[in-house]
């Protein structure tokens, strides 16, 4: 069966899971390093990635700007499909959160420059995807429910909703990986499958 993908853009850390059979088995959050730029500046077989980072930067210091921050969403993509590709099979589909603008002076909305990188790291990865790509925005997957920033995810209304939602096996793979960007990942695999609805006239597993 094709394993389903699910990602949590970020540039920084970016959460990823991995369903199969409808059943979640393994999440991680990846860490990315702030000195990705150079990836991208090897056009050169005379010039090594610094040497030459090193010339744009004294022929055009904006031009080095703009390639930085692609070689930074290249190097993040490719991080993400490492770890798809360091699972068992060549087939997959993605599931992934698409980032939103929010009105300026909402809650929670930062910069709209911010979202562009996560866009085209987005894009990198759905382009290598063999399969289908399915996008939702925050607010269409996490029901408004507020997740918290740091501990433990299961203490968030949004983090008790995707903890209720697992089965005994599956809370064995998200408790090995207590990360928010990691169960953003999941809970949007589970939005997916129509696993993640609220539960009307029925108290939430604990």
């Amino acid at each position: 069966m094709t394993r389903l993908i699910g990602l949590d853009p970020s540039m920084v850390s970016p959460g990823v899971a991995e369903v199969r059979d409808r059943r979640l088995v393994r999440a991680a959050r990846l860490r990315m390093s702030g000195d990705a730029h150079t990836t991208i500046l090897d056009a050169s077989p005379r010039l090594s990635p610094d040497d030459l980072f090193h010339r744009l930067t004294r022929i055009a210091p904006s031009m080095t700007d703009a390639l930085s921050d692609a070689a930074r969403c290249r190097a993040t993509a490719s991080a993400i499909l490492d770890w798809v590709y360091s699972g068992q099979g060549l087939d997959w589909d993605l599931v992934t959160e698409t980032p939103q603008v929010y009105a300026p002076g909402r809650r929670g909305a930062g910069p709209p420059n911010d979202l562009i990188p996560m866009a085209l790291v987005i894009g990198g990865v759905a382009l290598a995807c063999p399969g289908q790509v399915s996008e939702y925005h925050p607010g269409q997957w996490t029901g408004q429910l507020a997740k918290s920033r740091a501990g433990d995810p299961r203490d968030s209304p949004r983090g008790a909703r995707i903890w209720s939602r697992l089965d005994e096996g599956e809370r064995e793979v998200a408790a090995g990986c207590l990360q928010h960007d990691a169960w953003d990942a999941i809970g949007v695999l589970l939005h997916h499958l129509g696993r993640l609805a609220p539960r009307r006239g029925r108290k939430p597993c604990t």
